[in-house]
């Protein structure tokens, strides 16, 4: 009843900047409990100290761009609704033109990337791991998982729909890293401009250092980074054998 107007108060803001400087000073927490830690993170984001000026960020990104394409033209106009409305029809044409070349140079990522698997990967894993150890490759499901690139191994544990070892990338490994709550080690910052690799055994997904730009380039068939990423994730299978 009495005493309320000397309370403390605490500030959102203020509580998020500690208990994230406090989570970040413990190395093993991330590892540890991943699902709450990516809760706090998105938290801070979006209501800590720094979240205005996350929003004033990306908004200067934005008048920046508007500049840089000679849009910027845009701003000196007097009917600011009409402006907007118009700017928003011409950008919602361009949009439909970008995500059909966007799907298709997602198309044209897979089909080298499962050519490459296909032809020069799964000779390296079985050099490694041993002929026993993996079978074929596929590229066989549909929707968000379209942009995934399976693989047959032996490497027995827990069963959630998944393919034992994975390389997915784009939409695919979006969806892995930052909505399947099955993944229980992910990637903090992803670069989705990369691939990624998956083990279901330990839920695991890392990111490449291969980009999709190499993809489409054509990786060599000397290249052995995929394969390296793959035993360091597998690393456990190539110290028993």
């Amino acid at each position: 009843m009495d005493g309320w107007e000397n309370a403390t108060v605490v500030l959102y803001s203020a509580l998020l900047d500690k208990l994230l400087a406090g989570i970040a000073a413990d190395p093993k927490y991330m590892k540890s409990y991943p699902d709450p830690h990516s809760f706090i993170v998105q938290m801070h984001r979006k209501f800590g100290s720094g979240g205005q000026k996350m929003a004033d960020d990306d908004t200067l990104e934005f008048v920046a761009a508007m500049c840089q394409t000679g849009e910027a033209k845009r701003y000196g106009w007097t009917s600011h609704e009409q402006v907007a409305k118009q700017f928003g029809e011409d950008l919602a044409k361009s949009a439909t033109t970008r995500f059909g070349e966007g799907r298709d140079l997602l198309q044209r990522v897979k089909g080298r990337l499962k050519t490459f698997c296909a032809n020069t990967l799964l000779g390296q894993l079985a050099e490694t791991f041993g002929s026993d150890f993996v079978g074929k490759c596929s590229a066989n499901f549909q929707g968000i998982y379209l942009w995934t690139i399976n693989f047959d191994v032996d490497d027995p544990g827990d069963e959630f729909g998944e393919y034992r070892l994975a390389i997915k990338f784009g939409p695919s490994a979006w969806f892995a890293n930052e909505q399947d709550a099955n993944w229980k080690r992910r990637v903090q910052e992803p670069d989705y401009a990369r691939l990624f690799v998956t083990r279901a055994r330990t839920r695991e997904i890392r990111q490449s250092a291969i980009t999709l730009q190499e993809v489409l380039d054509g990786l060599a068939a000397t290249d052995t980074r995929l394969r390296d990423e793959i035993a360091d994730l597998f690393r456990d299978r190539v110290l028993d054998r």
